[in-house]
């Protein structure tokens, strides 16, 4: 985030939004601040719909501190809170010291499953149909991977081959091109796609592949450890019945896989072809419970009911 462009987010937000609102939901730190304060001033009730948990102690500058104080506060002040799933309650609970009664659960996530099947990767980069397809959807940025996950597609057998689809704010992957392009020496194994997709392009992206990568690499913050079903990603695969491969240090993820039987949970990269092979060997079975997970606790419609049930009692 630049310097200043957090205080000019919320001044925008305080000067130019209308009187005619009854009820406020921001969903992240810089418009909890702004709604909150617009909220008392006005006396408008406002809901924080949290998508992202600041860790307090990796705010490290004045202007950081000032905005988790605030954002704390204004979080108490709220008539309830929103998070993605039981993990995150708790760590918004204890971070911000709030009631757990007025904590509610909506998943990042998506209105319907997709089960229809697409060619789109297969024919976008020519992939023969005796390769399952692994997808790894999106940041592709230093914060998020290393070279780990390239050198370990490098071992993978010839069945499986890795699409690296995303963006890179940071040009992290022009440091990745010559490592992918060794990989790939004796034959496609990994390869990058880029392109900015629309919704309905990026479904056909993803309802073309075979299996899912959840991945982020150790020693992240909180928010991303403890990323349960708040990670957009798991979502879109599981909706287009994607079994899926995480890293076993991704709290909430971990467990709702070992549990709902949808994926498997490994160690490090090193081992993600055989969590491949396990589930290619049932591949019909983590596929149909892929889509039961998300029909019993992901679909958007079927979680967001009780939230209107406690907006309509306003």
């Amino acid at each position: 985030e630049k310097k200043g462009s957090a205080v000019y987010s919320i001044l925008k937000t305080l000067l130019f939004c209308p009187f005619r609102y009854d009820l406020l939901i921001p969903y992240l730190q810089n418009e909890l601040i702004a709604a909150g304060i617009l909220g008392i001033a006005r006396r408008i009730p406002f809901i924080y719909f949290s998508l992202e948990i600041v860790d307090a102690d990796r705010t490290k500058d004045l202007i950081g501190r000032v905005k988790k104080s605030l954002e704390i506060s204004l979080n108490k002040r709220a008539v309830f809170t929103v998070v993605q799933d039981e993990t995150r309650k708790d760590l918004i609970a204890n971070l911000h010291n709030i009631d757990r009664d007025h904590i509610f659960k909506v998943p990042n996530s998506y209105v319907g499953s997709k089960p229809e099947r697409s060619h789109y990767l297969r024919e976008r980069f020519g992939i023969p149909d005796n390769k399952k397809v692994v997808l790894y959807a999106g940041a592709i940025e230093a914060w998020a991977l290393d070279e780990q996950i390239i050198k370990a597609v490098e071992g993978w057998g010839d069945d499986f081959v890795l699409i690296m689809h995303g963006f890179s704010r940071d040009d992290y992957v022009q440091e990745l091109k010559p490592l992918i392009k060794e990989v790939n020496l004796h034959g496609p194994k990994l390869i990058l796609s880029l392109d900015v997709l629309n919704e309905e392009e990026y479904f056909n992206l993803v309802a073309s592949a075979d299996i899912g990568l959840v991945w982020y690499k150790k020693d992240l913050p909180d928010n991303v450890t403890n990323i349960g079903l708040s990670s957009g990603k798991l979502a879109a695969f599981l909706r287009c019945g994607l079994p899926v491969v995480i890293p076993s240090h991704l709290k909430g993820i971990r467990e709702y896989a070992e549990g709902s039987g949808f994926g498997v949970a490994v160690s490090d990269e090193s081992e993600i072809e055989l969590a491949l092979d396990m589930i290619a060997n049932n591949y019909a079975s983590y596929r149909e419970n892929a889509f039961r997970f998300f029909s019993d606790y992901l679909d958007y419609e079927n979680c967001f009911r009780a939230i209107l049930a406690e907006i309509d009692s306003l």
